[in-house]
């Protein structure tokens, strides 16, 4: 891989690790607690941006990331 020359080549790679775990957790886990969450109607909605275009919307950015943190810029 690319850029892997060190600490914070490292560390870049770490990132976009992390931006996967993320990715592949908050999704799933927001749409569980609007099923099976204990607050059926609760204060503060999400409305448009709950929606399922939005949240392959947001996987597709942390998708981004790990792409950004594993190539190198010249």
């Amino acid at each position: 891989m690319a850029g892997l020359s060190g600490f914070l080549g490292f560390m870049r790679l770490a990132g976009g690790l992390l931006a996967v775990m993320i990715s592949i957790m908050v999704v799933p886990a927001f749409q569980g607690s609007r099923k099976y969450g204990t607050v059926q109607d609760p204060e503060f909605k999400l409305n448009r941006l709950g929606h399922p275009f939005f949240q392959v919307v947001i996987i597709l950015a942390y998708i981004l990331v790990v792409i950004g943190s594993v190539v190198s810029v010249p």
